[in-house]
């Protein structure tokens, strides 16, 4: 959870009030990730799977894992992220 949490901070934080401009977070593991918050919202998942040991539990969290990889594409497109002059990047 405070992996989770800490993440979200991080994007709280990247545009300053009224700002519209998409920043790239440097911090944390959006070096490593596309989307390290909803890396450790699956991971929150899969413990609770784990825990419990149920084919219900981990029913859930193979979908809400496919679910978050389906949404986390649009983030960064096919291709992904785009560079300012907006080629993406190799």
């Amino acid at each position: 959870i405070s992996g989770n949490f800490y993440h979200h901070f991080l994007l709280s934080k990247l545009r300053t009030k009224g700002s519209k401009d998409y920043k790239v977070p440097k911090r944390g593991l959006f070096e490593l990730v596309i989307c390290p918050h909803y890396l450790f919202e699956i991971l929150g998942f899969l413990g609770i799977s784990l825990i419990s040991q149920t084919l219900y539990s981990f029913s859930t969290t193979l979908g809400t894992a496919l679910y978050l990889m389906r949404r986390s594409r649009p983030v960064h497109g096919p291709s992904g992220p785009a560079r300012p002059d907006g080629s993406p990047e190799i």
